[in-house]
């Protein structure tokens, strides 16, 4: 069944995400953060949620430390973490216990009793040509492997497809929202942007009017739109690029949807985010233009 698919992706893509975000949060955390105490229920659970796994950069953890963007990164992650959250169940919930049962026997094409990373690797890649890498197979595994024992279980494997429980319970109208908004968009080349991405698009459009550009008028008009921002940054960034780069393409797709003419080298603008490669401007180039 395609569905199977499109919750192992979302998986993998969710979890890349959480992963990058992490990866910042360890290099700016503060020990002395404050956490949401309607969502955990103590410090110890705070700090699992953050780290449930040992980032590369963990052995540099608050090396540059910076309260403000520590929170910044913490809320993107609690709000991915809920995103996903909100996708999978929406997948799994029309799933009947037989559809769950078949789809286990599928994947165990030996009739084994269990499913290893090799079985999964092999019943993607044949049946639906879905290639997964390394990193995919455990964050797959990481999720549905409760004992760690290196194999998903049926018990496991259904538990997976009919709890409903979250793992983050506080389920936010946004996350419903923001999930709903990038199905709708999945069939077309240009996503339904949202009110943030025209206030981006005239942020934009006042950069390429400007010849010169000096650091007090950029500062002035970054904090008119900031001012203006209502969504994430994750989810902005998420809305204007078109893969895990933000580039002049992006751009022009953004302003022509807002019929705004294209009057000067939108690479130099890019530049503005990232210097040295323009066309791979990755969300810490993004999070890091707007934050001063």
């Amino acid at each position: 069944m395609k569905i199977v698919v499109k919750y192992f992706y979302t998986i993998c893509q969710q979890e890349q995400r959480k992963e990058t975000i992490r990866q910042m949060i360890a290099e700016y955390f503060d020990d002395n953060l404050e956490f949401d105490k309607e969502i955990f229920k103590d410090y110890q659970e705070f700090l699992q949620f953050i780290f449930p796994f040992r980032p590369k950069s963990l052995n540099k953890l608050g090396e540059t430390k910076n309260t403000k963007m520590c929170n910044i990164l913490i809320s993107e992650l609690i709000e991915t973490q809920q995103i996903m959250d909100t996708m999978l169940f929406e997948l799994r919930k029309d799933l009947s216990q037989s559809d769950i049962l078949n789809i286990y026997k599928e994947i165990d094409s030996t009739s084994d009793g269990f499913i290893d990373v090799i079985k999964v690797k092999k019943y993607l890649s044949q049946q639906f040509n879905y290639q997964t890498s390394n990193d995919d197979l455990i964050y797959i595994f990481r999720r549905m492997d409760k004992d760690e024992d290196g194999f998903i279980s049926m018990a496991e494997f259904i538990d997976e497809f009919t709890s409903e429980n979250q793992q983050i319970s506080q389920m936010s109208t946004m996350a419903q929202t923001r999930w709903q908004s990038q199905a709708s968009s999945q069939t077309q080349f240009v996503p339904p942007y949202s009110e943030d991405c025209r206030e981006l698009a005239i942020f934009i459009n006042k950069l390429q009017n400007i010849k010169v550009i000096d650091e007090e008028e950029l500062l002035k008009l970054k904090r008119q739109f900031i001012k203006q921002k209502k969504q994430s940054f994750l989810n902005l960034f998420e809305d204007i690029a078109h893969s895990i780069y933000l580039d002049k393409r992006d751009l022009l797709n953004l302003l022509s949807y807002f019929k705004i003419s294209v009057n000067s080298d939108l690479e130099r603008i890019c530049k503005l985010f990232n210097k040295d490669n323009p066309n791979e401007i990755d969300f810490q180039d993004f999070l890091n233009f707007f934050t001063f």
